[in-house]
């Protein structure tokens, strides 16, 4: 089972989630969106310091295209 690591600045605070391989198939962009969506960054200003900041690393490294 794979695991994400989710920090609270503000709260000080870190705590450990673990996430399906369902998830983890679809990739770091599915991850991104997903927390996002969880946070409800959409209502929130882009700007201000409420808007989350989210690191998430994707099954591949960037590949050379030819």
């Amino acid at each position: 089972m794979w695991r994400s690591l989710r920090v609270d600045l503000k709260a000080r605070k870190t705590s450990w989630q673990e996430v399906p391989p369902e998830e983890v198939a679809f990739g770091g962009r599915y991850r991104t969106g997903q927390a996002l969506w969880e946070r409800e960054a959409y209502r929130v200003d882009p700007l201000s310091p409420e808007n989350p900041l989210v690191f998430v690393v994707g099954a591949l490294p960037p590949l050379p295209s030819p």
